[in-house]
Order: structure tokens, then sequence, then C-alpha cells
């Protein structure tokens, strides 16, 4: 007997067959079943090499043994009359039933390539949105680090020119959704998703992170990192997903991206845990500025002095609390970091980015800010904030067309940021837009439908196009936040309508002063606004007093702030002080110029219109707001008729040859 011979009758072909058909399911499952249980690259490796490795053994065991009736038995000791039967019938019949298995899986993983419904996305565009990373830790307080990992990873990716990333805030409502993939994609405009989790234990990180492609749900690209704990390891692993990512998608990355991506901000690790516990950088720019991450980026260049993405933190940090409170020695501390952010870092867009918003919140120098602005966004492509800064300037200056197409690319990239599409349609409806503005502002309503400040706005907007001040009414007293700033909105709706008393009950006891970015109204002035409209003459008298004696706290007659200004010229304005009020009310106007600023200085005109108002002088008044009504301004013109202080002109022949100039609802409210 040859040994093929042998080899037939020990069943030996049919086993290997046979292996090699379980072996091919085997793999199947593991390619769609191990990225599932989020198990590393190796373990799919390590089945393929175990395997390979149990051939030549069941090879040896189907030499060996064989399969009888009476059960499993040495092959030696078996006739070829007694194993023929048996064991060939069985192993036949597994054979068959396994490639049928095979068969089955193989059309089903053809019929799902070519199904319409589930199209590759991938194939079609280079784009991406990193859904927030698990903090796979038992540690809670770890959170903060996933959450850093995730918006470093975003900024790595931005700094590929080639490939559209969806920014932070705009993917941040996806944490732990059921929404499934396809409709994720769709809801952000893109063609992949990245998620994943982050496993901080100790001296190790585990990073595990998968690239789906929305259209099939097939994965593109998985990989686990399993490194020890350190600055450099944690940046090399944000590198290296970013290039996995844009191989992945065929997205070019050019020499010079290339060495961005390696940039190393800290090799120290503790100054990186307090840089991530400060927050992400769309915190710190939107919203005011909080201490607790000051102190936390304080700490972090304490730490290591060389750490420049974290003094580019602070000083946006600072510049925003000057912005919004005009506190002197922020100022001085935001350029100090700003200017050791590009000494330390000229490499990084957000040191840029920092130096653009000291000069435009701190100074107003926007030729100075744009140009960073600009540099920023040339060292990030893929950012959305370099474009959303842009356009804040711009429509300062005057470039309205170019803020335009900065506010939509920054959308593109962003489409779920709540506060840049409410602030664009703000834009839309000072351009006299408000039809577009309505469109945007339903898009914020439907992201937000809670948020105070959309409500307000939208309510606004419909105001100025039916002109219908019941409806603002009730859009307005809907909402019963205790927010700030609406307080000074629920005021001026309760002047509107003539109800003093309840303008007077809407300022706080506790709230000396209404602070915005664009005023500092003491609660005192505003009463005696309320009260002199009453017809209170005395108890007026004695606010407006009241609102003197506290802004000469604040050193008002010597001050360069326009809002401090602005708020002295009403108050002289309600002591009956008329010529001191026009001085103080110009002042501001001259401090905070049209030439210098198209947008906040017209707030300074439009209130020295309503100082020459309170003098009485109607020719002056209606010439300033003259001015405001013929530029683009955050004036809206139905809710500037609404004031008060405009009643005893309105029978005047001037006063409403004006009002039918410039007014346009087509239902004129009846006060």
């Amino acid at each position: 007997m040859n040994l093929f011979s042998e080899l037939r009758r020990r069943n030996v072909f049919r086993v290997a067959a046979a292996y090699l058909v379980i072996a091919w399911l085997v793999l199947q499952v593991v390619d769609v079943v191990f990225p599932l249980l989020e198990l590393p690259m190796w373990t799919g490796k390590l089945t393929l090499l175990l395997l390979a490795v149990g051939l030549p053994v069941a090879i040896v065991l189907a030499w060996a043994f064989d399969l009888t009736p009476e059960g499993v038995r040495r092959a030696g000791d078996v006739s070829a009359d007694a194993s023929a039967p048996a064991g060939r019938r069985k192993l036949d019949i597994f054979i068959i039933v396994g490639l049928a298995a095979a068969l089955a899986v193989s059309l089903y993983m053809n019929f799902r390539a070519d199904e319409p419904a589930t199209e590759s996305l991938a194939a079609l565009q280079p784009s991406v949105a990193v859904l927030p990373l698990a903090n796979r830790s038992s540690v809670m307080e770890d959170a903060f680090f996933a959450e850093g990992i995730h918006d470093d990873i975003l900024t790595h990716l931005a700094k590929i020119g080639t490939l559209k990333v969806i920014s932070r805030t705009s993917v941040m409502e996806y944490a732990g959704t059921q929404k499934n993939m396809r409709t994720i994609a769709e809801e952000l405009g893109v063609a992949t998703i990245l998620e994943g989790g982050v496993q901080r234990s100790g001296n190790r990180v585990r990073i595990n992170v998968q690239l789906i492609d929305a259209g099939t749900d097939n994965h593109l690209w998985a990989e686990i990192y399993d490194r020890e704990l350190t600055p450099a390891n944690v940046f090399a692993i944000q590198s290296e997903i970013a290039q996995a990512i844009a191989a992945a998608l065929q997205a070019a990355i050019s020499p010079d991206t290339l060495e961005k991506l390696d940039v190393v901000p800290t090799l120290n690790l503790q100054a990186y845990d307090y840089f991530l516990q400060a927050g992400s950088f769309d915190s710190l720019i939107t919203g005011n500025a909080k201490e607790g991450s000051i102190d936390a980026l304080r700490k972090a260049v304490e730490v290591d002095p060389q750490f420049g993405l974290a003094w580019a933190a602070l000083s946006i940090s600072l510049s925003r609390k000057y912005w919004d409170a005009h506190d002197a020695e922020a100022r001085q501390e935001a350029y100090l970091a700003a200017r050791r952010g590009l000494e330390t870092a000229p490499q990084l867009p957000e040191s840029h980015l920092a130096m653009g918003y000291y000069h435009y919140w701190c100074h107003r120098e926007y030729e100075q800010a744009l140009a960073a602005f600009l540099k920023a966004q040339q060292l990030a492509p893929g950012a959305s904030g370099p474009f959303v800064a842009m356009a804040y300037v711009q429509r300062r200056v005057g470039q309205f067309d170019a803020a335009l197409e900065n506010f939509e690319r920054a959308i593109a990239l962003d489409p779920r940021n709540v506060e840049v599409i409410s602030i664009f349609a703000e834009y839309l409806r000072l351009l006299d837009r408000n039809a577009d503005a309505e469109r945007y502002y339903e898009q914020a309503k439907s992201l937000a439908p809670e948020d105070p400040f959309v409500q307000y706005d939208f309510a606004l907007n419909r105001l100025e196009q039916d002109g219908d001040l019941d409806a603002f009414a009730k859009r307005i007293q809907a909402n019963e936040s205790l927010d700030l700033w609406l307080s000074i909105e629920r005021y001026r709706l309760k002047m509107y309508q003539r109800d003093y008393t309840g303008a007077l009950n809407s300022l706080k006891d506790d709230q000396p002063v209404h602070e915005w970015q664009y005023y500092y109204y003491p609660s005192a002035l505003l009463a005696g606004i309320a009260e002199r409209a009453a017809g209170e003459a005395a108890r007026a008298e004695a606010r407006f007093a009241e609102s003197l004696d506290f802004l000469k706290t604040r050193g008002a007659a010597d001050s360069e702030d326009p809002r401090i200004q602005i708020a002295l010229g009403l108050t002289l304005a309600g002591l009956g002080r008329r010529e001191e009020a026009v001085r103080h009310g110009v002042r501001a106007t001259e401090l905070l110029p049209y030439s210098r600023d198209r947008m906040h200085s017209l707030y300074y005109v439009g209130d020295l219109a309503r100082i020459h108002a309170m003098n009485g002088d109607l020719g002056p008044a209606l010439e300033q707001l003259a001015m405001v009504f013929d530029h683009p301004s955050g004036h809206g013109i139905e809710e500037t008729f609404l004031d008060p202080i405009w009643d005893p002109f309105r029978d005047q022949p001037e006063f409403m040859a004006f009002e039918k100039r410039y007014r346009r609802a087509s239902s004129p409210v009846t006060l």
C-alpha cells in the first residue's frame, strides 16, 4: 500500500479539508466580533497563528487515530474495511455542512456590500466625527482625562487640511448616544465615525478606537494602544490615530503637517493633568471666564514653564475675563501669557489664536487680531475656531461678506454648535436679513429648546418682522430663567408695556449693576428711568443721585471705559445736568468711534440719542438715531421705537416723519 492510499484510508485529506473550512469560518467571526469586544489587534493575529499551528496537529491526529462504529481507535489497529464507512461518511457530512455555511456567509457579505441603502460613505468624502471617548477607568474623576484625550485627537485631526473634521461642540451631545452611526453621520454631515474609550490605571493608559464607515457600518480601522502613561506616549498615540485615520480615508498629509502632528506640548504629566482639568479651548473661549480654569492653567505653567499650549489657554481665559469685566490685571497677565505661548510654541495654532484674542478682546486691535487668527487657521485648516474668530472681528471692521463666509465655514465644521449658529443668526438680523436669521434661530431652537438666549433672540427677531409686542411678551414671559442677562431684558419688556411697577420689580435688590460687553447700567439708573417714565419725579431724582454715587466710586469722571461714560451721561441727564450729560455721552462715542468698531460703537450712539431725548432735544436725538438705523447694528428698530423715552415726542411732526421713514413693521404697536 503506497503513502497516498494510506493517507486516504486514514481520512487525512478529509480532516484537513474540514479543518480549513472551520478555520475560515472562525476567522470571519473574529473579524466581526473582536472589534465589538474591543480586543487588541494582536488577538486576531494570535487566532490566525493558532489556527495555522493547529492544521499539522489535526493532520497528525488524523493519521494516528480513526473514527469507527466502536469509537476512536488507533489507526494502526483498524482494518481498511472497518474505517472507511463510518469515518468517511461523518467527515463528508461535516465538510458539506461547513461549505454550506461558508457559502451562506459569503452570499450575505456580498449582499450587504451591494445593498444600495448601505453605500459606503467613506469612499465619497474624507470626513470624520470623533465621538466623545468613554471613560473606562474605575475612578470617575478620570473623566476629565478621557475628555482631554478626545479634545487632543480633534486638535491633531484639524491640522490635516485634506480632512473635514467636526468640532468638539457638535459631537459632545452624542456621548453615550443610542443613535446608529448612519443617523449621526447624516446629522453631522460626515462619512465616518471614530468611537472608543480611554482607561487610565496607575502608570498605564489604554486607548481603544475604531473607525466606522457610516454607510456600511463596516470597520475601516481599529486599534488598541496599551502603553506607559507619559505625556510623550499620550501625544504619540494621538498622532498615530490621526495618521491612521488619514490613511484609511486616503487623505493626504504633507511633510509639514506630519511635523505638526508629532509636536509634544509637555513632558510633565502633572502639568498635563492641570491643563486637562481646565477644560477645552472651546469652553475657555465661550461663556464667562472661569476662575477654576484659570487657576488650573496657572498651576500647569508653574509646573512646566515651557508648556506653550497651557500658556495659550491661560491667555484666552484672561482675555475673556477682561472682555467681560474690564479687569485691568487680567489684561496685563493675558498679554504675558500670550507672549510666552508664542515664545515656547510658535508652531501651535492655539498660540496664535491666543494672541489674536488678546488683540481682539483686550484692545480691539482688529487688524492684528485678524492676522493672528489667519495664521491659526493656516496651521489648523480643519478647525472651526479660527473661522469663527475671524468672522467675529470682520463684523466689527465692516468686512460683512467675509464674515458671512467664515461663519458658514465654521458652521459646516461645527453644525450643532448652538452658540455659533445663534450668533450667526443675530448677525443676519443686524444686516436686516430677518427671514434668513429666523431659519438659523429655528435651527438653534431645535438643538437647544431651553436656551434662554436663543429664545430671547428668536422673539426679538420676530418682533423686528411683525412689531407684535403681545406675541413678543408671551415668548419672553414663557421663559422663567433667572439668568442675570435676561433680567435686564425683562425690565425692558415691562418698560415697553408701560408696566413701570413690573419694571422696578424685575430689578434685583442684590444686583447693583447690570454689566455686559457694551453696557454698564447701575440698577439705580434703570430704576430712575422707570420712575421718571411713571411721572414720579422725586423718586426718580433720588435714584439718579444714587446711580451717580455708585458711578463715582468707579472713577466715572475719568474712566476710559465707554460703558461707564455713557452710564454717567444718562444719569446726569436724569438729574437735569444737560450739558454735562451730553459731554459724557459724546466722550463714550469718542472712546469707541464707529471707525474703530462697526458694531459696539453704535450702542453708545443709540444711548447718546436717549441722553438728548431725556434733555428734551429731539433734533440731536433723531440725528444720532439716524446714524444707528442707517448702519448694521444691534439696535432693533421696532424695539427702539417701543422705548417710553420717546413718548413726549410721539405727536410731534418731526418724530412722526422719522418713525414713518424707518419703522418697517406691518402692524405697528399701539402704545
